[in-house]
């Protein structure tokens, strides 16, 4: 993928950057439901699941430094610290936010303030990046946002929640929608984008690792082959492959525009519940899939894009 031309953004119709989005999304998708299981069917504790798929990620990572040179030299002073301050953010403090909030908040809160993410990344990116936001772009993110909504909202699984807890989980998406911002802007060099995702994932694991504790080791070695293959599948199919066609959707279309695919995330992972857990899939949820689908219908509409700011990371 070449550069792009100075100071414009790709239009929000490249269809490629469209597919990458989805990929990303779908590769996503099957995360839940495969935790889901090892929790459940292989008993395994969070925080083992957390270290086998980022300490076996970061491996990959190794691995393919071994095999392909990474070229940090042509990565300048922010797009460094851009990488280094995504690693800590969108998987230490991320997933501690999540593991603990979640003690005090309801499922179907948990779901709703998760998916105000593209909102948070609309407002920042018409900030930041000068990403045009109009009518037409409002009225695609009110639609998208209503069909991951209503069916949590029908669902029901609302609590009553300690004020701390709460806004535990309602960081959770604007430190999303920041990494979003920020990749948009780092990973615009042509040559970056893995290695920005790479560094991202090394500093995340160094990170993490003093939080590690023998009882991990130990549900580790009584685990059988299957968690093995299916942690390899959460670090690479379900994690490192999507981050990875995330960055290059952020590198070809408007940040918002790639955001809104986070609202099929939660349609997406109910369907892999169905077919994997045989978990229920009821109307409302089919007419959630379906405002999302309009949303993203109209704002992928062929328009053009106004000018944006020079990226900030460059």
């Amino acid at each position: 993928m070449g550069e792009e031309s100075a100071g414009r953004t790709k239009p929000s119709h490249d269809w490629i950057g469209h597919a990458m989005a989805f990929a990303a999304i779908v590769g996503w998708s099957g995360v839940f439901a495969t935790v889901r299981y090892m929790r459940l069917e292989l008993n395994l504790s969070p925080g083992a699941i957390y270290f086998l798929r980022f300490d076996i990620l970061a491996l990959v990572v190794l691995v393919f430094w071994v095999i392909r040179r990474p070229q940090l030299g042509g990565l300048n002073k922010r797009q460094w610290l851009a990488a280094v301050a995504m690693g800590f953010l969108i998987v230490p403090v991320y997933q501690w936010l999540f593991i603990v909030g979640s003690k005090g908040v309801g499922a179907g809160l948990i779901g709703t303030l998760v998916a105000t993410s593209p909102v948070h990344v609309s407002w920042m990116a018409a900030l930041i990046l000068r990403e045009r936001f109009g009518l037409r772009q409002t009225g695609a993110l009110a639609i998208a946002l209503s069909g991951a909504v209503v069916p949590i909202f029908y669902r029901g699984g609302f609590e009553a929640e300690a004020i701390t807890f709460v806004a535990m989980i309602a960081a959770m998406p604007i430190i999303s929608a920041v990494h979003t911002v920020f990749m948009r802007s780092a990973g615009r060099k042509a040559n970056s984008s893995w290695d920005i995702v790479s560094v991202m994932y090394i500093v995340a694991v160094v990170c993490s690792q003093p939080l590690m504790s023998r009882d991990i080791w130990n549900e580790w070695m009584a685990m059988p082959t299957e968690g093995w293959v299916r942690g390899v599948y959460l670090a690479t199919l379900g994690q490192l492959v999507p981050m990875t066609l995330w960055v290059m959707a952020l590198r070809r279309l408007p940040a918002m525009t790639v955001a809104l695919y986070q609202f099929v995330l939660m349609s997406l992972a109910g369907m892999w519940g169905w077919l994997l857990m045989s978990e229920p899939v009821i109307a409302i949820d089919l007419i959630g899939m379906a405002l999302v689908t309009t949303g993203l219908v109209l704002n992928a509409r062929r328009t053009p894009i106004g000018r944006s700011r020079a990226a900030i990371l460059e």
